[in-house]
């Protein structure tokens, strides 16, 4: 049995959390899903922070991916983190930058 990969799914809207979950669901891997949509949920959730990957609309609702970026760096937590922009959303494409895992 594959090990379960633990997402914290950071969308101001239903559609991106679908497109993560949608996405996880057609696949092998085996996950468990935390989905926040506002600050205070992510303030709670960094408290006892336990992601292996954190998935984030590029705007929560009072932050947005880059704050969270930089609260995690903060608090060493260490994990992969993805933004979700709605400029790749709107022309149907993805793009991405890989950065060096946070220190």
């Amino acid at each position: 049995m594959n090990e379960c990969i633990r997402v914290l799914n950071a969308a101001r809207d239903k559609l991106y959390a679908g497109i993560i979950n949608n996405t996880l669901s057609k696949s092998e891997i085996n996950f468990e899903i935390t989905c926040i949509k506002t600050k205070e949920e992510f303030l709670q959730v960094v408290k006892d922070f336990k992601y292996d990957i954190v998935f984030s609309d590029d705007e929560v609702t009072g932050l947005n991916g880059f704050d969270i970026i930089g609260e995690l760096k903060r608090e060493k937590k260490d994990c992969y983190f993805i933004v979700l922009t709605p400029l790749n959303a709107e022309k149907g494409r993805l793009n991405y930058n890989e950065k060096d895992r946070p220190e």
